[in-house]
């Protein structure tokens, strides 16, 4: 799957992604950052991969002009709860204080809201990454409790518009973008392999023919 919008663009994780994005998770300025601390090999990655190449995950490496930016993802989906678990990191340093990674949760969150119609997304962040959580509270995610090492947070579609806004106005300004653009979704062979083609299609066939996605198949 590609995903455009936002002067970003999302491509769904596929293997001859898993080098690149396995040195950028044990990369020190991510890895610690994250609830798994070891380093992963080379083995493990490709087992994970194997694990989250379905429809109860969905993994992208976004760009910014043809550059790999960083990972976005929705884990554990529950589709009757709609709800599931999101994250984001940045592997390329030259990105981390830049606005492009508000552009591609931006753009996820639009997705996910609009198109998969997802109810809730659930966050969990290290107490010590106060960077992430103020980003995330920045999205209109609300902390929800607080364990021994981390904290649990949500957003909803309303509460994500209502605190948003400003900062998407703002993203668009600042990038010179038209805030009625379309966002492009492109399906590839391996969502048909994996079952996110289905879907998509599911997805479009139940939304407001006024929402800002299109579909090609």
């Amino acid at each position: 799957m590609i995903v455009k919008g936002f002067g970003i663009e999302f491509r769904s994780l596929q293997k001859a992604h898993l080098e690149m994005v396995r040195m950028w998770r044990n990369s020190p300025k991510v890895q610690s950052n994250m609830l798994y601390q070891k380093t992963i090999e080379v083995e493990q990655q490709i087992q994970w991969f194997e694990s989250i190449n379905n429809v109860r995950n969905l993994y992208f490496v976004f760009y910014f002009k043809g550059n790999a930016v960083g990972l976005i993802n929705l884990k554990n989906i529950d589709w009757e709860a709609r709800e599931g678990e999101g994250g984001i990191f940045i592997g390329d340093v030259n990105y981390l204080n830049s606005i492009i990674p508000i552009g591609a949760s931006i753009l996820m969150a639009e997705f996910l809201f609009e198109v998969l119609d997802i109810q809730q997304l659930h966050a969990k962040v290290l107490k010590t990454n106060k960077t992430a959580i103020e980003y995330n509270k920045g999205f209109g995610y609300i902390l929800t409790k607080e364990e021994d090492k981390f904290v649990r947070m949500v957003v909803t579609p309303q509460s994500y518009k209502n605190k948003s806004t400003k900062l998407k106005n703002a993203y668009l300004t600042i990038q010179n973008l038209e805030s009625t653009q379309k966002t492009s979704i492109t399906t590839e062979t391996i969502d048909k392999e994996n079952g996110w083609y289905q879907l998509l299609l599911k997805g479009f066939a139940n939304r407001s023919p006024n929402h800002n996605f299109t579909l090609t198949t």
